[in-house]
């Protein structure tokens, strides 16, 4: 019993610490906070709708809720195979699964850099030092509601976890099960974050791999680069389902374009040397300075050298003097420009190399002869900080403005008290009912900037359904705040009608672009009447939203003529050239011309049926028509009419088209992306390999686990 509680003890220490950070700010309660602007906005919608189609036993291919219809399981943070995101949104409700992802987090970040540095050879004093660290960083700062790299960290902890055990196993089959696991703790990277994210695991375990090499014999060293080389060809075909979607859809996105093109004014961001103390200070007063304490009594070992490499290389990338130097020398490398947007996110990295160095340094403070009085002194002194930093985080910090959302400079910015119920911001405002599910809606506050209106996420801004809230009541959403991957032509048509500049990843629609409603059905507009603002019964907050009728359009319209071009660029110049009016005539991409011979011939077209990835149309054509659904264009959607394949066009640059035979018909559209099943059975058939070489006996111990030294006793080879 006592075995089993000590090995118990240091992640139950990382755990309850998680708790109590989130406990005291409203977490766990039901509470959140938009200090970070992506969590309402991007994570929240997202994940909830992805929980719940997988609950109603659909994948969501196709997400018709913004943006005018957008591929959804392709887009890469849409949460498709996050494990944790799709088990926890499809089990609880949306209200219950937001908190619980939340601590989530730091918790698999603790636990996953306790059992790696367990796996190395520490003693559990300095792993449960290094995990506690590395946990009350992510849950006491802005990074544990940033999801994309709370996410990152935590899974990066895990893979180092898994890959130390899989270089280190002793039999096939361990080996085998390991090295599946790690290409999984891979693929949940590459399904949160598959920028910076995935960059920072995979040179992660690159780093782990280096310290295996150079501390085996010379003759070893080959079979660990061989080891390194099955894991990465094992994290591919395991995580196809992750991969292919996405990749197939990238060409279609705006990121296609490069940052370069996507923000070419933008300036080069980074870290200032005075952001540098932050990297220590997330773990809060206490644990801060101790953290910088291990740090120097860290031992000189392969594992430390090459983690200190790797934090070094980490802080250094994502400083913005660093950056502007390296510039013009990544910038023409195909992808470099992901690191020029926004180098400060590499910093995140560092957070993981240090926490191995904290606790490679609390081992050795544990693993050198000291008198017992010493000891115990210097054994008080960790639990001593570990318990005042649990006592401090049990005090709630300053809470933001309740009229504004609080956006921090940077990721270690102490984490803020709640403000907000999720239960509260899931239940739709007195505006939802007005709006029905027939059209779309954008919103239309005053000083909107380039960003949007994803600033305003506070309790009275609620009503105007702005921030992707639209999919959270499966209502017609046209307009993105903070989507980084849009539809490419849904994303040049909207910057060629605005009257502002946007940033890359938001795109909101002006009441005055009348073509551009047309084109999208949008109906209605939601704004604040300032001649209401502070009266009696204005409402919640003191504003008053008003619905403004923008547009009776239709959803599907029936011409009988219609212009034909041969290239996107063609038809955009034609849509937004003056005098086009979508409801008079239409621009079709590789069809001919087909001019008005002013008949009489009747026609018309109604929505039958619609669902998330599937439309039925009845049409009445006079003669040849162009029947126009006033949704995005993908090449995805495929449609039939009476049972025969029909193509389906770009048609007004930016909605789709199908050309239909004279007289009555069912036109039936359906969204398919054949990726997404091809992904599915591939890593299904990579999973049952690995599984079926585990079963077979290991006629011989694979490699012999080596003795680390960081400060931990030698651990003798197996005799096994």
């Amino acid at each position: 019993m006592w075995v089993v509680g000590r090995a118990l003890l240091g992640p139950v220490v990382i755990v309850s610490a998680v708790l109590v950070c989130f406990a005291s700010i409203g977490v766990l309660s039901g509470d959140v906070t938009s200090q970070h602007p992506d969590l309402l906005a991007l994570w929240l919608p997202n994940h909830c709708f992805l929980g719940r189609s997988l609950a109603a036993a659909d994948i969501p291919a196709w997400n018709p809720y913004a943006m005018a219809g957008a591929p959804f399981v392709a887009d890469p943070q849409s949460g498709w195979m996050n494990l944790t995101a799709m088990g926890l949104y499809s089990r609880f409700s949306c209200a219950t699964a937001l908190p619980l992802y939340i601590a989530l987090q730091p918790i698999l970040a603790g636990l996953g850099l306790y059992g790696f540095l367990r796996s190395e050879g520490l003693r559990r004093v300095g792993a449960t030092v290094g995990g506690a660290w590395l946990a009350v960083a992510i849950a006491r700062s802005r990074l544990g509601i940033s999801l994309a790299f709370s996410g990152t960290v935590a899974w990066t902890a895990v893979l180092l976890w898994c890959t130390s055990r899989y270089l280190q196993a002793e039999t096939r089959r361990s080996r085998v099960l390991w090295l599946g696991a790690a290409a999984i703790s891979w693929g949940q990277i590459a399904a949160i974050h598959p920028s910076h994210g995935l960059l920072i695991g995979t040179a992660a375990v690159v780093t782990l791999a280096c310290s295996h090499v150079f501390r085996r014999a010379r003759g070893e060293r080959s079979s660990t680069l061989r080891s390194l080389a099955i894991l990465g060809a094992a994290a591919v075909f395991v995580n196809l389902a992750v991969i292919l979607p996405r990749l197939a859809y990238f060409g279609r996105t705006s990121l296609a374009l490069g940052y370069g093109e996507l923000q070419p004014d933008r300036a080069i961001g980074g870290l200032e040397f005075s952001d540098l103390a932050a990297l220590l200070l997330p773990g809060g007063v206490f644990l801060g300075p101790l953290a910088l304490i291990c740090l120097l009594r860290a031992r000189r070992s392969s594992l430390v050298i090459a983690m200190g490499v790797f934090t070094l290389g980490a802080i250094l990338l994502s400083l913005h003097s660093v950056a502007d130097v390296l510039k013009d020398l990544v910038g023409g490398v195909p992808g470099g420009d992901f690191y020029i947007h926004d180098p400060a996110r590499l910093s995140i990295g560092a957070l993981i190399g240090i926490a191995v160095l904290i606790g490679a340094g609390a081992s050795r403070l544990f693993s050198e002869d000291r008198g017992i009085l010493e000891l115990l002194s210097v054994r008080g002194l960790l639990l001593g900080c570990l318990t005042a930093e649990i006592a401090i985080g049990a005090a709630p910090l300053k809470s933001p403005s309740p009229d504004r959302s609080v956006v921090q400079a940077t990721w270690f910015d102490p984490l803020t008290d709640s403000f907000l119920p999720i239960d509260e911001y899931m239940t739709p405002p007195p505006v939802v009912p007005e709006l029905g599910h027939t059209g779309r809606y954008i919103t239309v506050e005053n000083g909107s900037n380039w960003r949007g209106s994803l600033p305003r996420q506070a309790p009275d801004d609620l009503g105007f359904m702005a921030n992707q809230r639209a999919m959270l009541f499966h209502l017609g959403g046209v307009e993105a705040t903070t989507a980084p991957v849009q539809p490419i032509r849904y994303w040049k048509i909207v910057r060629a009608f605005a009257d502002r500049d946007m940033k890359y990843n938001a795109s909101e629609i002006d009441p005055g672009a009348a073509v551009l409603c047309d084109l999208f059905d949008v109906r209605y507009a939601i704004f604040e009447d300032e001649r209401y603002a502070g009266e009696p019964g204005a409402g919640e907050g003191g504003r008053q939203l008003r619905l403004r009728l923008l547009s009776d359009s239709t959803n599907v319209q029936l011409f009988d003529h219609w212009r034909g071009v041969e290239s996107s660029a063609q038809a955009l110049a034609l849509v937004t050239a003056p005098g086009f009016d979508p409801s008079d005539t239409a621009i079709v991409e590789g069809v001919p011309s087909q001019r008005d011979d002013s008949g009489d011939e009747a026609s018309s077209a109604t929505l039958e049926s619609s669902g998330t990835q599937e439309l039925e149309i009845d049409v009445d054509a006079g003669r040849t028509s162009l029947l126009v659904i006033r949704m995005s264009f993908d090449p995805g959607w495929k449609a039939t009419i009476d049972g025969t394949p029909v193509e389906v066009v770009p048609a007004d640059y930016a909605i789709l088209g199908v050309r239909v035979p004279p007289g009555s018909h069912r036109v039936r559209l359906v969204y398919s992306d054949p990726t997404i099943g091809a992904g599915l059975i591939g890593s299904g058939l990579s999973l049952l390999v690995l599984l079926l070489i585990a079963g077979f006996p290991s006629p011989t111990p694979a490699v012999a686990r080596i003795p680390v030294i960081v400060g931990a006793r030698r651990r003798a080879p197996s005799s096994a």
